[in-house]
């Protein structure tokens, strides 16, 4: 049958290449029967030549005593030595060759190995490493989550009876508190009555440029964001460390793809989260190393202008 015959085929092709492979592996062995039979070779004509040419012609159907004889066959081993030392001499220096050839290739090949083994080891330290740091950082990250998670209170209403705010809603509701007070405070600087339940309240236009004005400028901002801080410092302080340690974590990495894991990072924070964290880094003398490298990182990737007090404060990210 067809699958019978297409079986027979793979299994000729199959020897083939076995045997390919064998004599490819001991070219060195079928090199030395090769140059034995051309020196066995040899060595038989050179018998046959001086057999026909002494012999025959030089004492032909003669009776030969000891003498000549061990003469004729001294003779002959002279001759047949002549002839064959210079051809052994000859393989000899092949062989040698050959064995120079062969000792160059295996220490080629045990080179390349020692290469490959040595590269093997170093990927499978790099791998390891790479698993420590991204066990220890997540673990560290899922240790962060949990902290956030279990913040409970009410930021900007301390009665009992204020409605409390769990997790990530907590620092949402913290900075928007101090968005909208920072606003409020402005307003009132400008126009006593700004903020008053009055449907028919309006900045005049100079009040209006005055209300902007002091919102630019991120100066006014700075002692306003420190008692913020204080008064808030039982959970902002505790939240910057966390982020602090596990930015110096990535810093401290001895690998090129530190980006990813600041990513990964960046993608936890909510963007009331980040605001607040872009504050911080902008206004406080606090953490240093979270300021340094949070906006070089891209922590604050995703920050949109509307959710900062005044949308030119943006600008301000070149200043840390």
């Amino acid at each position: 049958t067809l699958t019978s015959s297409f079986l027979m085929s793979e299994n000729k092709i199959t020897k083939k290449q076995v045997a390919f492979e064998w004599a490819k592996n001991n070219w060195l062995i079928l090199l030395m029967v090769f140059l034995l039979l051309v020196a066995a070779s040899f060595g038989w004509i050179a018998y046959q030549v001086y057999k026909e040419d002494f012999f025959h012609s030089v004492l032909p159907n003669t009776l030969y005593d000891e003498a000549t004889r061990r003469s004729l066959w001294g003779a002959f081993g002279d001759y047949f030595g002549g002839i064959l030392n210079p051809i052994f001499a000859f393989l000899g220096l092949i062989m040698l060759l050959a064995t120079i050839i062969q000792n160059q290739k295996e220490l080629r090949l045990t080179r390349e190995e020692m290469t490959k083994s040595a590269k093997a080891l170093g990927d499978q330290a790099m791998t390891q490493e790479r698993q420590r740091f991204e066990n220890t950082f997540f673990q560290m990250l899922s240790l962060h989550s949990d902290s956030v998670s279990k913040v409970k209170g009410s930021p900007w209403d301390r009665k009992v009876t204020a409605k409390q705010f769990v997790g990530k809603a907590f620092f949402q509701e913290l900075y928007s508190g101090f968005r909208l007070q920072y606003k409020k405070e402005t307003g009132l600087e400008v126009n006593p009555n700004y903020g008053r339940k009055d449907p028919d309240f309006s900045f005049t236009d100079e009040e209006y440029r005055q209300f902007t004005l002091i919102l630019d400028d991120i100066s006014k901002l700075s002692p306003r964001y420190k008692v913020f801080y204080n008064t808030n410092q039982y959970y902002l302080e505790h939240y910057f460390n966390n982020l602090q340690i596990l930015v110096k974590f990535i810093l401290d990495y001895k690998a090129d793809n530190k980006q990813m894991y600041t990513n990964i990072l960046s993608t936890q924070l909510t963007m009331s989260e980040k605001a607040l964290l872009y504050y911080h880094c902008l206004l406080s003398d606090e953490h240093r190393i979270l300021k340094m490298h949070a906006c070089t990182h891209g922590l604050f990737e995703g920050l949109h202008t509307y959710k900062l007090i005044a949308h030119c404060h943006m600008d301000e990210i070149h200043r840390m």
